[in-house]
C-alpha cells in the first residue's frame, strides 16, 4: 500500500510515556504495558474516537483503563488489533499479555542468527512504523522497512532469552 505525504491525517491518540515489563520465558513471556494516552488535540474534529492499538500473536490477559478493569464488551479484539471505543481524553492503560517466542519462527531464525558477528538485524523486525511513520519519514530510507510489528522487539527479547 502506498501512501503519500498529503494523505497524512495526525493521530487521533498521543501516548506520552511507555512502562514495559517483561518476565521473560521462551514459550510464555508475559509483558506488562502502562500507556499514558491522551486525545491529540491537533487530530482532525472526525478523527475515530476509538483507541486503536496493533499487536500479533498474543494473548490479552488483562486490560484496564485508569486502574478500572475492563470487560470483553468493553472493547473489540481480533488477530491484528485491540479497539476501545469509549475511552476518557486522557487515561493510563494497563495490558497483560502473554506471548510465545518459540511460535514465531521468523524470530527465532533471528535470533539464532545473533550469534554470527556479521548478522545485521533489519529494523522491520524490531518497530512497527506503520503507515503514519512512512508518512513522518517521506520515505523509506534504505535498510529501513516500516512493515513489522511492534510487538516483534518484545517477542524478540523473549526469544533471545532462551
Amino acid at each position: 500500500m502506498t501512501v503519500h505525504r498529503t494523505a497524512y491525517m495526525p493521530p487521533p491518540w498521543l501516548v506520552d510515556d511507555v512502562r514495559l515489563v517483561f518476565d521473560l520465558d521462551p514459550r510464555n513471556t508475559l509483558v506488562r504495558a502502562s500507556l499514558s494516552v491522551r486525545r491529540n488535540p491537533q487530530a482532525a474534529a472526525d478523527a475515530p474516537a476509538a483507541l486503536v492499538l496493533d499487536g500479533e500473536q498474543l494473548e490479552l490477559l488483562e486490560l484496564r483503563i485508569d486502574g478500572q478493569p475492563l470487560v470483553p464488551t468493553d472493547y473489540r479484539l481480533d488477530e491484528r488489533t485491540l479497539s476501545i471505543e469509549h475511552v476518557p481524553e486522557r487515561f493510563e492503560l494497563d495490558t497483560v499479555a502473554r506471548i510465545d517466542p518459540q511460535a514465531n519462527t521468523a524470530l527465532k531464525a533471528m535470533a539464532a542468527g545473533l550469534a554470527s558477528s556479521d548478522t545485521t538485524i533489519p529494523l522491520s523486525h524490531l518497530v512497527s512504523l506503520g503507515p503514519i511513520g512512512k508518512l513522518a519519514l517521506g520515505t523509506e530510507p534504505p535498510g529501513l522497512n516500516a512493515n513489522a510489528n511492534v510487538m516483534s522487539l518484545i517477542t524478540a527479547g523473549a526469544a533471545l532469552a532462551e
